[in-house]
This record gives structure tokens, C-alpha cells and sequence, in this order.
């Protein structure tokens, strides 16, 4: 059942597809069938048999040919036979190309509609998914889904030319047909029960496999501190220990996989017995008999075809399935968007009466109010874990608010068309990342159209020049996974250019200081106190000397506001704040 609805799903997804595949499918049964017609006389005309014990068949195509006044021979014949096969090969050859390219398109069309439904859902998706598991789901599981398409695919192609063959030999000789398809029958039952066993594989793989991608990306990612804590041997035992568990259930999938035809091609064997024997029982001439088992040697290869391919089918449906989960995951959490263009802030972002919780947890962020006049620096402080991250996200529109609303020129953010909003926003996180690309490239990202004049001068504004015109490469410099060639602060301040480069109404810092030496910090923050002139600043800051001048601080301690005021009022008052400072100058 599960194959039959994945097919009419399919069917109603590239129907014209799929009607091709159908049609030069049927023009392969067709040719098939011809050569097979064309064989029974060839065999009859060699034993140079009589008129009356010829086949029914070969009576019945020299009476065609005569009316047509052509001289038929065994040679002819036999010429006839290897045209038909020849160009049935040709045509097969036709159809296993279009089954590929159809199985390219299918699975394209798969793999860009679910990274598109990925890529529109809010960020909470990513956050508490496993990068392990979406990994293996693309890599991996995208194959087996193509192979499972490819099977798919080859079983209806086969079940068609079986149907074909079948009709022929029925009308050939219909009682030692139905004995010998009986017989088949009989023999092909115990591969039945194979189904179900093979889709409890195809789930213990999968879940093995994504088990063991998600320890290779964690490996790779914590690398420095895997060698910095000598702990190699620990993490080899582990990845060992899931490629063996991940082994030992592919092995034994494609085990079975590869055994099943080669146990039906020898059980078939005994269905031609049969054929000779009942034929011979009920005086079907030797030519047809031929015939009979050439088309039953057909059919035969094709039920294996069908049932190696069922095979794959029950073990394709577990990736299937876990394609089909992540996108819908993904549908569920999609992120919410508006249809007001956003043009920039003419006003202040005004926050009121804010509170979020994760899905079935405690309130991170309660009862949070905030303005942030436009063309001013706000900053936000407070210790680690108490909102602040949360607050940002909220504010770039990650998520919604569970309580109050976020408003831009008194207008709810949710009503605004969420893609126009962050052009508009200049973004540097907190842990910044580079794509493996050169350090201009890296940059052009953000802004396609920037001028080189436009690139130099951002990366001034960020205090990046200099380091980048002593690379040897310069702008040109290939950055590595993640930005992994350079140090830490060389990315945030390729994080920072980028995020200038797009002369942003709106900057928003999270702790993207956080790596920088003093000085360097100090001339990022010149950078920034230009840059907040003409631009809206939020800023969530790990140095607090880096927020002298800022217009306005809030602390956050444990989701709520507990103090605002400029640096200098919240410096003369015995807070929160004040404390936070005196601990960073000890």
C-alpha cells in the first residue's frame, strides 16, 4: 500500500513524466513481444516441420506473409528475430535513460522544496534540531531515496513488460502457462515476508547512520578541543562504535539485497522443468515450447527485477519518511512573516510588555520594555544566560514574542514583510562564521553590487584592512570552513566589515567584541560610535568599558529589566551594573 501511494503521489506530481516513462515502456514490450512472435517460425522452419505439426503461430504468419506475396525463410526469419531484439535493446537503453533523468528531476524537485521549507522556518528549528541528523538526511538519505525511486520506477517498468509477456504466452498455450505462473507464484511467496523485515532495517539504518553523521560533525567541529583535551582515543571508541553498529545493519540489508535474485534465478530453473515437462504432456510443439520458455527466462529475470526492487522500496521508505518528517517539522515552525515593506526606522523600535518561553520550558524573557529611538546606541548587558541572545532574535524577528509585541514606527514587526526588515538589518553574531569562500567573496555575500572603494572602506571602518593587506593573498585569501584560517578576531572583524558593507539601518552587535584584543576593540568601537550617527545601534555588549557612550543601557538579569539609565547614571548608582563593572576592572 505504501508503494501505491507514494507512485499516485508521485503520478500527480510529474504526471507527463511518468506517462513518457509508461509509453516507451510499452513500445518495449511491444518490440519484445514482436521478436518472441517471430521466433516460434524460426525454430519451426529449421526443424523443417510439416504443416501439421507446425505451431498454431508459425501456420499463422506464413498465411499473412502469402497473402502478401513474400517469400518467408528460416534465414529471414532468424534476421527478422535479431532486428527486433536489437532495437528492443535500444529502445531499453532509451527507457533506462529516461528512468535516470526522471529520477534526477524527481529527487531535485525533493531536495530543493525541503531545504526551501528549511530555509523558511524560524530559527528555533535549527537551534534544537540535531546538525547530524539534517546532514545525514541530505547526503545520505537523499540517495537511498533515489535509489528507491529508481526501484520504484523499475519494479512498474518490470510489472508492465511482465504483463506483456504473460498475455503473449497465454496466447500461446494458456494451460502450460497458468501452471508454470502458478508454479512461480508458489516459489516467489516466501520472498513476501522479506518486506517487513527490510523496512525495519531500512529504519535501524537510518537511525544508525544519522547517529554516526551527527559524531563526525561534531568531531569535526569540536577538532580544537578534542586534541587540546588529549581525549582522541575517547572520541575514536565512540566513532568506531557507531560505524559498527551502522555496518552491521547495511551489511546485512544488502546481503539479503543480493541474494534475492540470485536464490530466484536458480529457483527458476525449476519453473522451466515444469514448462518442458507440462508441455511436452500436452503435446504443445517443440517451437512454441522454445518460445514459451524464452518468455518464461523473461519473465523470470523480470520477477527478480520486482522483487529486488520491493526489496529496496521497503527499505527506501525509512529515509523517505525522515525527509518527509524534517519538512514538516519545518512547515509547522515556519517563520512568520508580514506584507508591509519595511523601508527603515523613522521612529524608534518600541518594545512592550515582551515575554518569550521555549516550547515546554519556563519563561526566558518576562515583561521586557524597551525604546530604541532611531539613529541611537542601545545597549543591552547582563550575565550569561539571563536573555540577552533571546532578546536579539526576537528583535531580528527569529521568533515571535509568546506575550507583548515588538514595534518599528508603531507598527507590530510581525506585520512587516520579514525579507525586506533584514536587508535592512546589519547582523554579526555572537559566535561569527565565514563561508569557505576568500575573504572578498565572503563580503560580496552581503552586498553583490559593493564597489572595491565601498569593500576597503568598510573593512577600515572595522579595523580589518590592515591585517587583510598582509595576508599573502589579500583580499583574495581563501578563509577555510567557518573562517578556521584566521584567528577569531580576524572573523568577527570580516563579520563586522560585511555587516557595514550593507550601510544597514539598523546594526545590531551581539557580543561582537567578544574575541578582540584592547585595541583593536577600541578602534571597532570608533567605528561604531560613526557608524550610530546615522544608524540604529543595538548592541549586546560582554565588555562593559566598550559601552561608555552608549545612549542608553538596559540590564537583564534572570528575563527581566532590573535597571536602565546612560553609563554615567548607572555607574554612580550601587546596581547590578555597577557591580558587573567592578568585577571586569578587577
Amino acid at each position: 500500500m505504501k508503494t501505491l501511494r507514494f507512485f499516485r503521489d508521485i503520478f500527480k506530481r510529474f504526471t507527463y513524466l511518468i506517462i513518457v516513462n509508461i509509453i516507451l515502456l510499452t513500445v518495449v514490450g511491444i518490440i519484445e513481444a514482436s521478436s518472441i512472435f517471430t521466433l516460434v517460425p524460426v525454430i519451426d522452419l529449421f526443424l523443417k516441420s510439416d504443416n501439421q505439426s507446425r505451431s498454431f503461430v508459425t501456420r499463422k504468419i506464413i498465411e499473412i506473409t502469402a497473402s502478401t506475396g513474400l517469400d518467408i525463410t528460416a534465414w529471414k526469419l532468424g534476421i527478422i528475430f535479431i532486428i527486433f531484439n536489437f532495437t528492443g535493446v535500444i529502445f531499453r537503453i532509451l527507457a533506462h535513460y529516461l528512468l535516470l533523468y526522471s529520477k534526477y528531476v524527481i529527487i531535485k524537485d525533493f531536495y530543493s522544496k525541503t531545504f526551501e521549507e528549511l530555509l523558511h522556518s524560524k530559527w528555533y528549528f535549527f537551534s534544537s534540531n540535531k546538525q547530524g541528523v539534517l546532514l545525514n538526511t541530505f547526503i545520505r538519505e537523499i540517495y537511498t531515496i533515489s535509489d528507491g525511486l529508481t526501484a520504484m520506477l523499475t519494479f512498474f517498468a518490470e510489472f508492465l513488460l511482465c504483463m506483456v509477456y504473460c498475455t503473449l504466452s497465454l496466447y500461446i498455450s494458456w494451460k502450460v502457462v497458468s501452471i508454470s505462473i502458478a508454479s512461480a507464484l508458489i516459489l516467489a511467496c516466501p520472498f513476501l515476508w522479506l518486506s517487513k523485515i527490510c523496512y525495519q532495517m531500512g529504519k535501524k539504518a537510518i537511525s544508525s547512520s544519522n547517529e554516526l553523521s551527527s559524531n563526525v560533525d561534531e568531531t569535526f567541529s569540536l577538532a580544537k578541543v578534542i586534541l587540546g583535551f588529549a581525549n582522541q582515543e575517547k572520541v575514536m571508541i565512540r566513532l568506531n562504535k557507531t560505524f559498527d553498529d551502522y555496518f552491521l545493519v547495511s551489511n546485512k540489508f544488502y546481503g539479503i539485497r543480493f541474494s534475492i535474485p540470485l536464490i530466484y534465478s536458480s529457483l527458476g530453473i525449476a519453473v522451466f522443468i515444469i514448462t518442458i515437462f507440462t508441455g511436452r504432456k500436452l503435446g504443445v510443439p517443440l517451437a512454441e515450447i522454445t518460445a514459451l520458455i524464452y518468455i518464461l527466462y523473461k519473465i523470470v529475470v523480470s520477477i527478480s527485477r520486482m522483487t529486488t526492487g520491493k526489496t529496496q522500496l521497503d527499505n527506501f521508505f525509512p529515509s523517505y519518511e525522515q525527509l518527509k518528517e524534517q519538512g514538516q517539522i519545518a512547515c509547522k515552525l515556519k517563520q512568520k512573516t508580514g506584507t508591509i515593506p519595511f523601508t527603515g526606522i523613522r521612529e524608534k523600535i518600541h518594545i512592550e510588555g515582551l515575554s518569550y518561553s521555549y516550547p515546554g520550558n519556563e519563561p526566558v524573557l518576562t515583561d521586557i520594555n524597551i525604546e530604541i529611538p532611531g539613529g541611537k546606541m542601545i545597549a543591552i548587558v547582563g550575565e550569561s544566560g539571563s536573555g540577552k541572545s533571546t532578546l536579539i532574535d526576537l528583535i531580528m524577528g527569529f521568533d515571535e514574542p509568546t506575550g507583548g509585541q515588538i514595534k518599528l514606527n508603531e507598527v507590530n514587526l510581525q506585520n512587516f514583510d520579514i525579507i525586506s526588515y533584514r536587508k535592512k538589518i546589519g547582523y554579526v553574531p555572537q559566535n561569527s562564521m565565514l563561508f569557505n569562500m576568500t575573504i572578498m567573496e565572503n563580503l560580496l555575500w552581503a552586498k553583490e553590487d559593493a564597489t572595491e572603494e565601498e569593500i576597503k572602506k568598510a573593512c577600515k571602518e572595522a579595523n580589518a584592512e590592515e591585517f587583510i593587506d598582509e595576508l599573502p593573498d589579500g583580499y583574495n585569501t581563501v578563509v577555510g570552513d567557518r573562517g578556521v584560517r584566521l584567528s577569531g578576531g580576524q572573523v568577527q572583524r570580516i563579520s563586522l566589515a560585511r555587516a557595514i558593507l550593507k550601510k544597514p539601518d539598523i546594526l545590531v552587535l551581539d557580543e561582537a567584541t567578544s574575541s578582540l584584543d584592547s585595541n583593536s576593540e577600541r578602534l571597532i568601537q570608533e567605528a561604531i560610535e560613526r557608524i550610530a550617527k546615522d544608524t540604529t545601534v543595538v548592541i549586546i555588549a560582554h565588555r562593559l568599558s566598550s559601552i561608555i557612550n552608549a545612549d542608553y543601557i538596559y540590564v537583564i538579569k534572570k528575563g527581566q529589566i532590573i535597571e536602565k539609565g546612560t553609563y554615567g547614571e548607572l555607574i554612580q548608582s550601587e546596581g547590578e551594573f555597577k557591580h558587573m563593572v567592578q568585577l571586569q576592572t578587577l
